[in-house]
């Protein structure tokens, strides 16, 4: 995960800094690295307070895998169990579930 954050955050910072932007980031699991992944979205919170991530988890919703978002606090992230047949969602279901923490 902390790959794709710091590469979002470049990209923000060269292209629209200060804006708010919301990344939906796409998971089937935890990160392989759960400190770096956390320490990542931890600094962005501080030093990019209008970047939100917004984590769509696809798997059953009670893999232990998605314990990480679960558990993760950090104010500029949210996440959505898509679940295993994310096809199925309306779009409604598919946009709520993505954007219920966050309103620029």
């Amino acid at each position: 995960y902390h790959a794709a954050v710091e590469a979002v955050l470049a990209q923000h910072d060269k292209e629209a800094p200060g804006t708010p932007a919301l990344v939906v980031f796409q998971t089937d699991g935890a990160p392989d690295a759960k400190t770096p992944a956390t320490q990542a979205l931890t600094d962005a919170a501080a030093k990019h307070p209008n970047v939100h991530f917004s984590f769509v988890a696809f798997g059953d919703p009670e893999n232990k895998a998605f314990d990480y978002l679960r558990k993760l606090k950090t104010p500029n992230t949210s996440h959505f169990l898509a679940g295993e047949t994310p096809k199925e969602l309306t779009d409604k279901e598919l946009y709520e579930g993505v954007l219920a923490a966050w309103r620029p």
